[in-house]
């Protein structure tokens, strides 16, 4: 499964013409699953968010859903590590930053210390929204067509950044979404990324075990459909990448598991924050991190 937008949009006579978007139509056991799949997204950020404070979390749950579903339907070898090493993410921004507009500013990153940062700043097209049940604002800005956007979930100063990703879940996502409306001209600073996030075994297995997937991954296990000797998963490792600069996002997943079988004001995104990428029809999330800011 690999996903990619690759449009370049900037405002000028040369611009190629972007096709029409048009929206993925979802049958109802198909928006479920995908109801279900934004529900294990904030459920496996919180598990592993908590688990590692050296790097920046970023992850791919839909990566994840689909080496799971893999298991589940008993696919093996080869099959299973190639369906499992492919989503990819370029998307160019509808609008793009103007490089000269950006410049150095102060992140006042997790724990009260200030770092500086590349910030890019423009005023452009975009969806802002405030949720007063997560005391935060939700900043969209579109790729391409705008079929995948970008969004930022940037919660008040004063709130405390830990509890606040524990205390998300798809229902409040959804909630921020809804209350998104467009702005025409709308200031936004958010920091230049490049960062790559690693959630070992002893990450993945424990944050998967407390979401209620145990036997797997001990002599319990039952990969009948798959093997007629007795198997077990020992391994599920996860490498992620992302870049954001004034022409778009990238975001890759290179492993994804191993395993051994025996609101008009400007948007100035200057603390920690949570950020996706989503694809815009269905509400899918196919990318979500939380920046900290660490040095």
């Amino acid at each position: 499964m690999a996903f990619a937008v690759l449009a370049d949009c900037e405002k000028s006579p040369s611009s190629p013409k972007l096709k029409e978007r048009k929206d993925i139509v979802l049958t109802k056991s198909q928006k479920e699953v995908f109801s279900k799949g934004n529900t294990f997204a904030f459920n496996l950020l919180k598990e592993v968010y908590p688990r590692d404070t050296k790097q920046e979390v970023f992850i791919s749950p839909l990566s994840m859903s689909c080496a799971l579903s893999m298991l589940s339907n008993g696919a093996s070898g080869k099959t299973f590590s190639e369906i499992a090493n492919a989503l990819y993410f370029k998307g160019i921004w509808t609008t793009k930053f103007p490089e000269s507009g950006t410049k150095p500013m102060p992140f006042h990153s997790l724990g009260g210390k200030d770092v500086t940062k590349d910030f890019m700043n423009a005023e452009l097209p975009c969806k802002l929204g405030y949720s007063t049940e997560l005391t935060a604002q939700m900043c969209e800005l579109p790729f391409g067509n705008k079929a995948f956007v970008f969004d930022i979930l940037l919660p008040d100063e004063n709130v405390d950044f830990d509890a606040f990703v524990a205390g998300l879940d798809a229902e409040k996502w959804d909630s921020a979404i809804s209350k998104l409306s467009s702005q025409e001209d709308l200031r936004v600073s958010i920091p230049k990324m490049d960062l790559s996030f690693t959630a070992e075994r002893n990450i993945l297995i424990p944050a998967l075990q407390s979401l209620g997937i145990v036997s797997a991954f001990n002599a319990s296990a039952d990969f009948s459909a798959m093997s007629n000797i007795a198997v077990f998963i020992d391994s599920v490792i996860q490498k992620t990448r992302f870049r954001m600069d004034e022409d778009g996002a990238e975001a890759a997943v290179t492993v994804i598991t191993g395993r051994n079988l025996a609101s008009g004001e400007p948007f100035i995104a200057d603390h920690p924050f949570v950020y996706a990428i989503r694809e815009i029809s269905t509400n899918t999330i196919l990318f979500l991190g939380a920046y900290r800011g660490l040095e």
